[in-house]
């Protein structure tokens, strides 16, 4: 009987030993002091080449100087930022994004909005839209993602997790710098993601990050090569400012009251003569005159182009007896082609008249940010001009209209 119970105690102890390793997170201490290290540069500059998927086989790049400085002050950060687009990339990008103070700042041909979250403070809380995560403004920037501080927390999470995997490969050289080189993957909810990043041998900033998730309907990818990086600088104390940043004669394009160049009120709505999804035929603004036309710019990439098409969907129903009233979607992105368009508003169960191969119309219309909302007059003046999307805007948009077919 004794011999019995020392073999079953054995076995429990080997049992609990091996569930111990099993649920053990995975620990490196050499990647856990980089993280760290990352998550305390007082000022870090670099040159980042950013490249990533979208949806529907598609990818997109920018290259941008990312400029930030750490305040632990700073509630909804912890840390500043500005990321200022190279020259070369920015005909189908911004100028630059900004945030400090509590403001964020985005720049486009040079008109600049400006959104603080004293006044908005909805817009600095990340949504969700179905599997869908649409992030915070000060956190909407494909670059902040590959921050040193955005960096560090990848980091400890990753090894605060049991699911997940730390290697460090042998020794790398990427432009001509000698680097650490750490791979990383988890597995949640059948969801897989692949991690690498290449740290510089002594100063410990980043040199290359690549970030794979692999979905059951595909995979999709950011990678970021920095270069030109220096950390713990003299960043001159004005740096952040709006006068250092935009410059002293900068002014502001409201969303709700556009200015610069956006189209006001009682200005000739451009025509336009575009080709219908799903018919062998073409819609033009000419032929609509006589009714109000509710036009929407939109795009496949745009989170908040999600929640908007079940807004246009509202509408339609809304409106659908109305003959008064026509309603419209308008892909005016240069990278949304007729497939795209199609699979998104198949996935999303759209109802409105689809219009697509519109670069040029979003230009005419000077649309600067998606979604963007047109009412237009039955003579072809602009009634009002709603820029980006929020329950607030839908509210309005179906008061104007009601207010206007009275």
């Amino acid at each position: 009987m004794k011999k019995t119970i020392i073999i079953v105690f054995s076995i429990l102890i080997n049992c609990t030993l091996k569930a111990q390793i099993l649920t053990q997170a995975p620990h490196n201490p050499l990647l856990k002091s980089i993280a760290n290290r990352l998550m305390n540069f007082r000022n870090y500059q670099s040159d980042c080449d950013l490249s990533r998927s979208l949806q529907y086989d598609r990818s997109m790049r920018s290259v941008a100087t990312i400029t930030t400085k750490k305040v632990p002050t700073d509630t909804l950060c912890g840390f500043y930022y500005h990321f200022k687009t190279h020259d070369d990339f920015r005909k189908n990008a911004l100028d630059f994004t900004s945030f400090y103070g509590s403001t964020h700042y985005i720049s486009i041909n040079g008109s600049v909005s400006k959104t603080s979250f004293s006044e908005k403070p909805d817009r600095f809380r990340g949504i969700f839209i179905k599997n869908l995560y649409v992030p915070a403004i000060q956190c909407s920037s494909a670059f902040y993602y590959v921050t040193p501080y955005q960096i560090g927390e990848l980091i400890n999470k990753t090894i605060k997790d049991y699911n997940s995997k730390i290697i460090q490969s042998p020794d790398t050289i990427i432009n001509k710098e000698n680097c650490l080189r750490f791979k990383l993957s988890t597995n949640k909810n059948q969801v897989t993601t692949k991690i690498e990043l290449c740290f510089h041998k002594k100063e410990l900033y980043p040199i290359y990050y690549r970030k794979d998730i692999m979905l059951t309907k595909g995979s999709q990818y950011t990678i970021a090569i920095f270069s030109n990086s220096k950390v713990n600088f003299e960043l001159p104390k004005d740096f952040f400012s709006e006068d250092n940043l935009l410059g002293k004669n900068w002014k502001v394009n409201n969303p709700e009251f556009p200015t610069n160049n956006s189209i006001k009120a009682g200005e000739s709505a451009p025509d336009w003569n575009l080709p219908v999804l799903g018919k062998e035929e073409t819609l033009s603004s000419k032929s609509l005159r006589g009714k109000y036309i509710l036009l929407e710019f939109t795009a496949t990439w745009c989170g908040h182009c999600v929640e908007a098409v079940k807004a246009m969907n509202l509408f339609e129903d809304r409106f659908a007896n109305n003959k008064a009233i026509t309603i419209v979607s308008i892909f005016s992105s240069e990278i949304d082609k007729k497939e795209q368009v199609q699979s998104f508003i198949k996935q999303h169960h759209g109802k409105s008249t689809i219009l697509y191969s519109a670069k040029y119309v979003g230009e005419n219309y000077h649309v600067s940010g998606y979604p963007n909302f047109f009412i237009i007059s039955p003579e072809g003046k602009i009634f009002k001009n709603y820029l980006g999307y929020s329950k607030g805007v839908e509210t309005e948009i179906i008061n104007d209209l009601n207010e206007l077919i009275k």
